[in-house]
């Protein structure tokens, strides 16, 4: 008989704080490297900035879909279908920016949010890195499993 394959622990990772230039996306792409260099699962930094700003793909040498582009996904797969795939780079680490453009991120509804950082959490360990003023913020909170709180 042979042994079960260990489960392995899904770890979603919040880092946010009271306002913005605290350090946060600096804190999440250091933390996500050093994390990724220890496990065997990827990591990829969601950046749930209502202001849709892509910081962290540039640094990371990859062209990334955003996450508003992976809940339209899917929403059009059905429960228990293909998980997202998020390229990654040489390291281990992926990100997804929030949207192309503010209007895109407003139409992303919490719910929907929900479904794909689960999906998400099942292939790769995410680190949340939301700001203050993210509508999406509460539920980064209820979904994390560890939150760092930055401030200067």
């Amino acid at each position: 008989m042979e042994p079960k394959p260990k489960a392995v622990r899904r770890r979603i990772v919040c880092l946010t704080g009271p306002k913005e230039g605290a350090g946060k996306t600096t804190i999440a792409l250091n933390l996500a490297l050093a994390w990724a260099g220890t496990q065997t699962r990827g990591v990829v930094i969601v950046h749930l900035d209502p202001l849709c700003r892509d910081d962290i793909s540039p640094q990371l040498g990859i062209t990334p879909p955003t996450f508003a582009d992976l809940v339209r996904l899917g929403e059009l797969v059905p429960r228990g279908g293909p998980r997202p795939v998020v390229p990654l780079s040489q390291w281990g680490v992926g990100c997804l920016p929030m949207a192309a453009d503010p209007d895109q991120a407003a139409r992303v509804s919490s719910a929907a949010a929900r479904r794909t950082l689960e999906r998400l959490s099942a292939a790769y360990d995410l680190f949340l890195d939301v700001d203050s003023c993210s509508p999406l913020r509460r539920l980064a909170l209820q979904l994390s499993n560890m939150t760092f709180w930055t401030c200067l």
